[in-house]
């Protein structure tokens, strides 16, 4: 995983598998990217595997960047990242926090 960051955007791009190994430094990146205020945009397109602890940790994020008026985006989400949010009944909060920004 990385964290990218340019003048008005912080990008952090996931691996295939993001679980509770990676759970701390996503954790890590998304508050060091929320504390930046920048518009942050998540690349998941490879991401095969995404545990529910981590789909927590980015709506987590989302509603945090909300509440702060910090534009958030998943693009594009790998179709098993949009299942297992849609499994966990945590699709809509990211979609909401898609069409605002």
């Amino acid at each position: 995983m990385k964290l990218k960051t340019l003048k008005t955007k912080s990008t952090i791009t996931l691996e295939k598998t993001v679980n509770a190994h990676v759970a701390e430094e996503l954790k890590n990146l998304l508050l060091k990217a929320i504390k930046e205020g920048k518009a942050i945009s998540i690349k998941s397109p490879d991401v095969t595997h995404i545990d529910t602890l981590c789909c927590q940790l980015l709506v987590s994020a989302a509603i945090s960047c909300r509440e702060e008026d910090v534009p958030f985006e998943i693009t594009p989400p790998s179709n098993v990242m949009q299942n297992n949010l849609v499994a966990l009944g945590l699709e809509n909060i990211l979609t909401e926090d898609r069409k605002t920004s």
